[in-house]
């Protein structure tokens, strides 16, 4: 169950912090707010790829890097975990990121990049 999401620089959002709730959760907004952006911000942290978008899109404009963390609880181990995804703009128009995967419970980091969230 993903518990918190915070987005720095990605894409349309500069500095947004959520907590979701035990229950569903309902997201509201204008054409143009951001809501699909909060959805590419999860599938960037768990898979580190947005399908139909490359990373550099991700970058809010005006800025040279970008990070989203998301927590969660994993329902098989009962652990509770940080996704920590950085993109940085590359001179060549591309960008490249980092990613950090730790246990909450332990502190202890489990994973780096390229894809950490395999081993939960």
């Amino acid at each position: 169950m993903i518990r918190r999401l915070e987005l720095h620089n990605f894409a349309t959002h500069e500095d947004t912090e959520i907590e979701f709730g035990n229950n569903k959760n309902i997201i509201l907004g204008g054409t143009g707010s951001g809501k699909t952006n909060l959805l590419q911000a999860i599938d960037f942290a768990f898979l580190g790829v947005v399908p139909g978008t490359t990373l550099h899109e991700l970058i809010a404009d005006n800025s040279e890097s970008s990070e989203v963390i998301l927590d969660y609880d994993d329902p098989r181990s009962g652990q509770a975990y940080r996704i920590h995804r950085t993109l940085t703009r590359l001179p060549n128009g591309k960008a490249d990121h980092d990613c950090f995967l730790t246990n909450l419970g332990t502190v202890e980091t489990v994973a780096k990049h390229p894809d950490p969230t395999q081993r939960t």
